[in-house]
């Protein structure tokens, strides 16, 4: 069944310029919905990424201290 006989079902007799309405409102939701998932993978991808360099520098200026302590 295509979107618009689902359409027909659920609203009868209205405009069809309410269907298309709410069939955009339907594919921006979903766009929308895409756009977030893509946003935040990226943004965790970026705080993972801070938080290893961020590791990585502070275990080398320990042992950078630390060795120059046993010297």
């Amino acid at each position: 069944m295509s979107e618009g006989d689902e359409l027909i079902k659920r609203y009868g007799k209205r405009p069809a310029f309410e269907w298309f309405m709410r069939v955009e409102d339907k594919r921006y939701w979903g766009m929308t919905q895409d756009l977030i998932h893509e946003t935040t993978k990226k943004m965790t991808a970026l705080i993972v990424l801070s938080a290893a360099v961020t590791l990585a520098i502070a275990n080398a200026s320990y042992f950078l201290v630390w060795s120059e302590k046993e010297d």
